[in-house]
């Protein structure tokens, strides 16, 4: 979630030793932190892991720097809501993402989160909507009629994460029914909702901040390479859809 944040090259984690490693992070911070706290999931097959992403609820008490210090961390970087940490194993340093968020926004984080990128995948089509589907769940931007850049005012619709996926057509139960087997079928996942296309994830039809962040992005720039088989004219037709959006 923090990219390369260390100052030091990091080492990645086979699945077995990355699932050892979290668990004993967890059990670790539940020692000096009592909130709610989850490991934020990728595709079940990812065989390699090159950092690791941990949700916690925040509090007036959470203190990113004393778990740090009592993870033994070699490195504190933060970065907005995000403290990415060092932890020295025997073959090198592996980076920790503490990423903290508020506790009315934990569910809909876990799930926003979760499964390599693909809460911003199902963001585009919330976008072209008028919506904003983010960690603080599914929000409407209300904004100013003679100048749409201009937001007046983001108005909550749902923080249920249910609610939300099935409002954007995407299938609740297969989110959780551990459908997400490889990084195809979190593709696949998009490519079922009855409002992609394939056109407004190009790099082409994003706005700067779009295109900047998102280059940036490995399972973004995969899918983008994944989609190109796809006609978009036997899809989702956005073209009488707002496009200032």
């Amino acid at each position: 979630m923090g990219g390369n944040a260390l100052s030091v090259t990091t080492c990645q984690l086979n699945d077995r030793n990355y699932h050892r490693l979290s668990n004993q992070i967890i059990e670790q911070i539940k020692e000096v932190y009592n909130k709610r706290i989850g490991l934020i999931p990728s595709y079940l097959n990812k065989a390699d892991f090159g950092d690791m992403d941990i949700l916690i609820e925040s509090s007036p008490e959470y203190n990113p720097y004393h778990i740090s210090k009592f993870l033994n961390a070699t490195e504190v970087v933060t970065n907005g809501s995000c403290t990415s940490i060092g932890i020295k194993l025997d073959h090198g340093i592996f980076q920790v993402d503490l990423i903290k968020v508020k506790p009315e926004d934990f569910s809909f984080a876990l799930g926003y989160f979760s499964y390599n990128d693909l809460g911003n995948l199902i963001g585009r089509i919330s976008h072209k909507f008028g919506f904003k589907f983010g960690h603080q769940g599914l929000l409407y931007i209300l904004r100013d009629k003679e100048n749409k850049t201009n937001v007046i005012k983001e108005i909550v619709v749902t923080k249920n994460f249910s609610e939300a996926l099935r409002f954007l057509g995407f299938n609740p139960n297969a989110y959780y029914s551990g459908t997400f087997l490889e990084i195809k079928d979190v593709f696949e996942y998009v490519i079922n909702s009855p409002y992609f296309s394939p056109s407004i994830y190009l790099w082409d039809n994003l706005n700067h901040t779009q295109r900047v962040r998102d280059k940036k992005r490995k399972t973004y720039n995969q899918f983008v390479r994944y989609i190109q088989q796809f006609d978009p004219k036997n899809y989702f037709d956005y073209t009488n859809i707002d496009q200032s959006n």
